[in-house]
């Protein structure tokens, strides 16, 4: 048991410090309605009678609930030509039944885009149906599938962008005064303190406290070392030291890692000072195919990022980032990093308040003692 405990304990706290944060929004989804659900903009639709269909494998969705939810509010039918369209501004779709095309006119430019579904008119609802998959693509919708629900997820980045009302001063300020750090060599030094819950196999949940101290060296986007050293502090096991070190290169994406540590923990005490190489950029673009982005895009990203605003970077990441599921649509990065500003503000805010009580400058307060007090409590 002890043995177990801290070899899993301890590859946990390496990936851990290794790791990019993630983020899963749950939501609760209503019944389902047809062959597969379908959410607009991070919402889930709800359809009145004709509901999603699949034909000939393709997605097809009713033309004017799926059109309405999307904000295009003029809906016709022509009879005699059989064609239905749709209006919102200064761009226009048109799809005829029984012709494999879509006719997108924007800014008084119409272009036609071929498919290999044609729309039809359902017999039992009397309702237009169309692939809806290839009309979004030629919208310039960010589309997936999520297998896994039964989803298709249709995000039109604009609409969720001109829905945002969140303001960015405070992370300008951050990414103005971060960016000196991409541009010459830097040093960070920091103290770790958590406390964790570890799952073992076959023997229930222990529970840690983990504290220890990070050294961490950078020469802009290219050399990288970090190191260490955490001790931890398990319910019913002795109290055990985790150390890393690790070096690589960002650009590349290769890093090697060192852990004594872990070494012991897999009774290997011989593979103490051996290095592990982690191909980061490799394992990223083995899940980049199924979403669409790979370690470069993500690398030139991050560089085009120094010279934006945090609004510019918003707009960039939304577009870019590629939808994966009904738990990480275009609507859940923008709450994400929404929340990321939040956080920071509330974080600024709270510092400029340390520093106020510390000084002794509260004009209601003439008590130093007392003061001092508060500004332990808040500030510690």
């Amino acid at each position: 048991m002890k043995k177990l405990f801290r070899a899993v304990l301890c590859a946990g706290l390496l990936a851990l410090t290794m790791s990019i944060p993630a983020f899963a929004a749950q939501g609760s989804a209503p019944a389902k309605q047809g062959d597969f659900y379908v959410l607009v903009n991070g919402s889930y639709v709800t359809f009145a009678d004709a509901v999603p269909k699949i034909r000939d494998s393709r997605s097809c969705l009713p033309f004017a609930t799926t059109f309405e939810q999307l904000g295009f509010g003029d809906i016709k039918w022509d009879g005699e030509t059989k064609t239905v369209t749709a209006d919102r501004g200064d761009v226009a779709v048109a799809m005829t039944i029984g012709e494999k095309e879509i006719r997108v006119t924007e800014e008084g430019k119409t272009k036609t885009v071929a498919a290999d579904v044609a729309p039809y008119i359902d017999a039992s609802t009397n309702r237009t149906y169309v692939p809806f998959g290839l009309v979004a693509d030629a919208l310039g919708y960010k589309v997936c599938w999520d297998s896994a629900v039964g989803a298709v997820i249709i995000d039109d980045v604009d609409a969720i962008l001109a829905g945002n009302d969140a303001t960015y001063t405070l992370m300008d300020q951050y990414m103005a005064y971060s960016k000196q750090f991409a541009e010459k060599p830097y040093q960070v030094t920091g103290n770790l303190n958590a406390d964790m819950k570890v799952d073992i196999p076959e023997a229930g949940q222990a529970e840690a406290a983990v504290k220890g101290t990070y050294d961490m060296l950078m020469n802009g986007m290219d050399a990288f070392q970090f190191k260490t050293e955490m001790n931890v502090t398990a319910t019913g096991e002795d109290p055990m030291t985790v150390d890393m070190d690790m070096r690589g290169n960002l650009t590349s994406g290769v890093f090697y890692f060192q852990s004594a540590a872990l070494a012991e923990a897999m009774e290997q005490p011989g593979m103490a000072n051996a290095w592990y190489k982690l191909d980061l950029a490799g394992l990223f673009d083995q899940v980049g195919q199924q979403m669409g982005m790979s370690y470069a895009s993500l690398l030139e990203m991050s560089k085009a990022s120094l010279e934006m605003s945090f609004t510019e970077y918003l707009e960039t990441a939304l577009r870019s980032v590629p939808v994966t599921g009904v738990d990480a649509t275009t609507a859940d990065v923008l709450e994400v990093l929404n929340q990321m500003a939040v956080r920071q503000r509330l974080q600024e805010e709270r510092l400029h308040l340390c520093e106020h009580l510390r000084a002794g400058r509260r004009e209601d307060d003439h008590d130093p003692v007392h003061q001092r007090q508060q500004g332990h409590r808040l500030c510690h």
